[in-house]
């Protein structure tokens, strides 16, 4: 099977792919993992995570010429197919993912103030609905990435060891949690 996927990712670009998958849910990966870039188009309007925005599975042996309307055709604001909710928008974030995010940042050094922002407030959402006592103000992957966004914006003037004891709890958080870094 194949479908045709609109994907978006944090920087304001999105694509149109043709992905051949045996499900929506593996369509859905192939794009996200998919890394060519060439054809894609800026959308300066608004910023946002990898994710799938739009999908619709290509019938046997139909030839696809025009992805957008192929997607979208007459009503351009609902594609075909519904999007795994894993895949979507408004997924809410995995329990533990704030700790990877944090350890991406910092290593090897984000430097978009956009992203990192984006960033902070899902390890905030991910603390109000994975962990109900949880204080966004005294967690450490958020401290990192606030540490790190800081630095970005040369305002930093935090501590060195504050700064390694908080990468070495997200590390341990990980451990605690079976999860490896991003990268690793």
């Amino acid at each position: 099977m194949k479908y045709v996927v609109e994907r978006q990712y944090l920087l304001p670009v999105y694509q149109h792919l043709v992905i051949e998958a045996d499900s929506a849910a593996e369509a859905c990966r192939k794009a996200i993992d998919h890394d060519d870039w060439e054809s894609a188009k800026e959308d300066g309007d608004g910023a946002r995570k990898t994710t799938i925005t739009a999908l619709r599975q290509v019938g046997e042996g139909q030839e696809v010429e025009d992805l957008g309307y192929f997607l979208y055709g007459e009503r351009p604001n609902e594609a075909a197919e519904a999007v795994p909710a894993q895949f979507a928008e408004d997924s809410p974030p995995a329990l533990g993912k704030r700790f990877k995010e944090a350890l991406a940042i910092v290593n090897p050094g984000a430097c978009n103030p956009s992203g990192i922002a984006h960033a902070i407030i899902d390890a905030c959402r991910e603390i109000r609905e994975h962990e109900p006592n949880g204080k966004t103000d005294d967690d450490a992957a958020i401290r990192l990435m606030v540490y790190q966004l800081a630095t970005v914006c040369k305002v930093a003037d935090y501590a060195l060891e504050r700064y390694m004891a908080d990468e070495a709890a997200c590390k341990d958080r990980l451990d605690e949690l079976g999860l490896k870094p991003f990268g690793a």
